[in-house]
């Protein structure tokens, strides 16, 4: 007779950040958080984290061993803090990055992975104002000019405000 014992644990990722996660500008970019929880780790792993700009390589920017700091852990961009937590900091509006977690076993194999699409969007702003016309005469034509800014380009409207006085 042979005896076998197995597990059926799997080292894998069991909690995710939203994706997409939205970062407002000047609303919310100032720290974005980025969870991840993963179960089952064997005695030697590897996670780390990953960042990749649309037509660009993948690059790693983060490594955990055996649950050990995160290197590097602190940098201009971002905090990476155990488990597997990615602090972005003052993200910018070029800064749409997918952001990956990778689960290694102790011989570099990749486990389980899961990415995140960082979607900036900078809310409207007006950068050129209607000028001021205080008083217009009926069935003259007049152009009125105004031009705002915004990721996604916002819509400009027009209404008419009556303030009789």
């Amino acid at each position: 007779f042979v005896c076998f014992a197995s597990s059926e644990s799997a080292f894998r990722i069991s909690q995710k950040p939203s994706n997409p996660t939205i970062v407002v500008l000047g609303v919310n970019s100032s720290q974005v958080t980025l969870v991840w929880r993963y179960t089952d780790a064997p005695g030697q792993y590897f996670v780390q984290f990953w960042r990749q700009k649309t037509g660009e390589k993948i690059t790693q920017i983060s490594t955990s061993k055996n649950g050990n700091a995160f290197d590097p852990s602190d940098t201009e961009e971002f905090v990476a803090r155990l488990p597997a937590t990615l602090i972005l900091k003052s993200v910018k509006a070029s800064e749409n990055y997918t952001y990956s977690l990778f689960l290694l076993d102790s011989n570099a194999i990749t486990k389980d992975t899961h990415a995140v699409s960082i979607k900036v969007v900078v809310p409207p702003e007006i950068t050129i104002p209607p000028e001021p016309r205080p008083l217009l005469t009926i069935g003259k034509n007049y152009t009125l000019t105004c031009n705002a800014s915004g990721d996604p380009l916002p819509k400009i409207t027009w209404t008419k405000r009556w303030n009789p006085s």
